[in-house]
């Protein structure tokens, strides 16, 4: 399958900022003894990040509708 528009991009800056997200050396800044709803701070964090990650790849895994033909009086 061929991407086409800015999908490719898209993919790339989405990959590389989720590589950036778990790597080892930006985990340690969130790793704290602080609880969120009773879970520790990295644990919310990365199921956070995760989740998020998953959200742009959907957004840009969506297919663009194609425009809507109409007739030559303009109606559909």
């Amino acid at each position: 399958m061929k991407r086409q528009g800015r999908k490719k991009e898209w993919s790339v800056v989405l990959f590389c900022a989720a590589l950036l997200l778990f790597m080892p050396p930006i985990l340690p800044v969130f790793d704290t003894p602080d609880l969120i709803f009773g879970l520790p701070r990295t644990f919310v964090v990365l199921f956070g990040a995760w989740a998020l990650v998953i959200f742009f790849v959907a957004l840009g895994a969506r297919q663009k509708k194609p425009p809507e033909q109409t007739d030559a009086d303009g109606e559909l």
